[in-house]
């Protein structure tokens, strides 16, 4: 789903962003491979959103960096 949805909306506007919902309650694996599907099908900015408050400011920070460690390994 993620895929098609960034896809058709890339055929719209050259700038597209994703959202993950609820991302601080996902499973971090999963967040991080529906994150890159989102990239490879043309997304150009990639929110992380804790959408209901369910974190604190320090867990946030360990899945942001868990996140962005996961997408440098895949990338390169």
């Amino acid at each position: 789903m993620t895929r098609d949805a960034v896809s058709l909306a890339r055929s719209f506007a050259e700038e597209v962003e994703f959202s993950a919902e609820d991302a601080t309650r996902s499973d971090v694996d999963y967040l991080c491979e529906v994150l890159a599907v989102a990239v490879d099908a043309g997304a150009s900015v990639l929110n992380v959103p804790d959408t209901v408050g369910y974190t604190t400011p320090v867990e946030f920070a360990r899945l942001v960096r868990t996140v962005l460690n996961v997408w440098l390994r895949i990338r390169m």
